[in-house]
């Protein structure tokens, strides 16, 4: 795995401002859903022994850097 453009992007980390109006998060770094329109590959992560489905993501439409 090259890594993931999530790692790079404002919406990884989801946040809210003092009037708890949402100003980062994405479909996945919220609901662990996938973003509509990603180019993803799917992978398996091994964490603590456990096998857990991730992506690869290659392209996203909600891709802002930050």
């Amino acid at each position: 795995m090259s890594g993931t453009k999530c790692w790079c992007c404002k919406h990884s980390i989801p946040a809210t401002d003092r009037r708890g109006r949402q100003t980062a998060g994405c479909e996945w770094s919220l609901y662990r859903c996938k973003v509509p329109g990603w180019v993803a590959r799917e992978t398996i992560q091994i964490v603590s022994g456990k096998r857990l489905t991730s992506f690869e993501v290659l392209s996203c439409p909600r891709f802002e850097r930050g």
